[in-house]
């Protein structure tokens, strides 16, 4: 590339640069089970909580989600290479609606009834494409040869909702963003720029009490992370966990009593599943932390889309919800790596919680990865639901992964 062309590179993709603020972190633990209905009221006040809505608008809001799968399937169908994605979008009333986003002209027949149709310029594919063009590059690298990525490129995800690519940076990073995209050979057209003030970190902390597990750490102390959803591998029983809470065939211990071992560990995407001795009860359950003593049953794992209010539990900053900002993240941790296809949202967490549950409804979603601290804060519970950030590994490519069956109630 010349001089010429990468300075007009770096001269359109400066004009795309927005700023805004983030945050992060994550967990789970233990108790006795009560039966759960397709929402709990424990989710119930915990959405009422968190998202300040009424009952109404969590009976609404979970109808959109339930027909958001379906009518993005249709979508898909209907549009074909105009396709440019889909969400679920709050209304200026609180009331919500899905959107689907197309790109070049639209046949009549592709409107349909309570679906906002919204025309943009770049279809999900060519979205998709500019993104993995940044993956590529990073996956390119060669340990001790290539530079290493920039530290202050904190992540990079399809945003449906902006038709972007989002790189987010840290204050000041703005040329180390430019060289990496440019570098990539991403469709510049499609990159817009975002500052995060946090760091991106991995989630687990010395073990405090609660309910978590406790693994040995390379420096030789205890660190200690959450259970997120029991699972089996044939005949053997377990649980899936985020993979920077350990090391393969690292022992884990619970209620201070060795308990088992990561099995399996797949860095890249930070999730792992610890297997699990004969004899011990590995329920399917999600401790609610909002009433003592109580759980929520787990009947499966359907995935939802953006814009969905998801709920997490964790045994240091207990159940919060938020929501489903974006799929499919490539994550830059300090100290770890590049993380890729983590789901993104606004629910508050803190240190310690690594590895806990995610889910919506009794549907489980994924367990914790890492998010964006901010400087001398241990959780991002005090900002914004608007401008919070965190991150988990969806549980479905995780269960793929390693030949895992998720654990349901009957």
């Amino acid at each position: 590339m010349s001089n010429t062309a990468r300075f007009n590179r770096k001269g359109a993709l400066r004009q795309s640069l927005v700023a805004t603020t983030t945050l992060v972190c994550i967990g789970l633990a233990c108790g006795a089970s009560v039966s759960a209905s397709e929402l709990h009221p424990v989710m119930s006040q915990a959405m009422q909580r968190d998202l300040g809505l009424t009952l109404r608008q969590i009976t609404a809001l979970r109808n959109v989600e339930k027909a958001a799968a379906s009518e993005e399937i249709l979508a898909k169908r209907t549009l074909g290479s105009n396709f440019a994605g889909s969400w679920i979008e709050r209304q200026a009333d609180g009331s919500y609606r899905q959107v689907v986003a197309a790109s070049g002209p639209v046949k009549p027949g592709a409107r349909r009834a309570g679906v906002e149709l919204r025309k943009v310029r770049h279809s999900l594919a060519a979205l998709e494409r500019s993104k993995e063009s940044l993956d590529r590059s990073v996956r390119s690298q060669i340990v001790g040869i290539s530079k290493p990525l920039d530290a202050g490129i904190h992540s990079w995800h399809v945003d449906p909702q902006t038709n972007t690519v989002v790189v987010a940076l840290a204050p000041g990073a703005d040329e180390a963003g430019i060289d990496f995209v440019a570098a990539s050979g991403a469709d510049i057209e499609t990159v817009r720029f975002e500052t995060s003030e946090g760091t991106p970190q991995l989630l687990a902390q010395n073990v405090a009490g609660g309910n978590p597990y406790a693994f040995q750490r390379p420096d030789g102390k205890t660190g200690g992370c959450s259970v997120g959803f029991s699972v089996t591998q044939g005949p053997h029983i377990g649980f899936a966990t985020a993979a920077h809470c350990g090391a393969p065939n690292r022992y884990v211990a619970h209620g201070g009593e060795w308990i088992g071992h990561f099995s399996q560990i797949t860095n890249a995407y930070d999730s792992a599943w610890v297997a699990v001795f004969p004899g011990h009860n590995m329920m399917p359950y999600v401790n609610d932390y909002f009433a003592f003593n109580r759980l929520l049953e787990i009947r499966g794992s359907v995935e939802a889309g953006i814009g969905s209010a998801v709920c997490r539990s964790g045994y240091k900053t207990g159940f919060q919800c938020g929501h489903i900002r974006a799929k499919n993240v490539s994550l830059n941790v300090t100290n770890f790596g590049v993380v890729q296809g983590l789901t993104q949202a606004s629910t508050c967490a803190g240190q310690g919680d690594s590895g806990g549950s995610w889910l919506i409804g009794d549907q489980a979603q994924g367990v914790t990865s890492s998010g964006e601290i901010p400087v001398g804060k241990t959780d991002n519970c005090g900002v914004p639901e608007a401008t919070r950030k965190t991150y988990f590994a969806p549980i479905n490519p995780l269960l793929q992964r390693y030949g895992l069956t998720l654990t349901v109630t009957q």
